[in-house]
């Protein structure tokens, strides 16, 4: 099996590694509707699977993964210094506590700017590391 990679426009995560730096994190608990953005609700119908901006999801597999590993963000930065997050890691974990065990809490883990930095490539990476290089000036 080869290494996982979570990919979204020019930012390439090694996931395999998050698990890794995520394990060594304490792990965080949320109502699973604060992600809510990241998973949209289920259609309606015949259709199977799903693509919603950065992630598809299979309802079958959800169905019957298990919910013991905390789902991983990553943080990223645009060319401005704005940070946002993307799930890399726990979809269908995510899609499981939302839509079908509809749990109460679901266990995260985002990793900081550094710490993504540590796991992504891809062109996006420019950007990351202007970011950190500024925080480190202004500090």
């Amino acid at each position: 099996m080869g290494k996982k990679i979570y990919s979204f426009i020019g930012l390439n995560f090694d996931v395999d590694a998050a698990i890794t730096i995520a394990a060594q994190k304490e792990i965080q608990k949320s109502d699973p509707q604060a992600f809510f953005k990241f998973i949209p609700k289920p259609f309606t119908g015949e259709e199977t699977g799903r693509i919603n901006g950065m992630n598809s999801v299979d309802e079958s597999y959800a169905a019957n993964t298990e919910n013991r590993d905390p789902i991983i963000f990553a943080t990223g930065c645009y060319h401005n210094g704005e940070t946002f997050n993307l799930l890399i890691d726990g979809a269908h974990r995510l899609f499981k506590s939302l839509y079908i065990d509809e749990s109460r809490t679901v266990d995260y883990v985002i990793l900081s700017v550094e710490e993504s930095l540590t796991i992504a490539s891809g062109p996006m990476v420019q950007f990351m590391e202007s970011y950190v290089a500024s925080k480190k000036l202004m500090s």
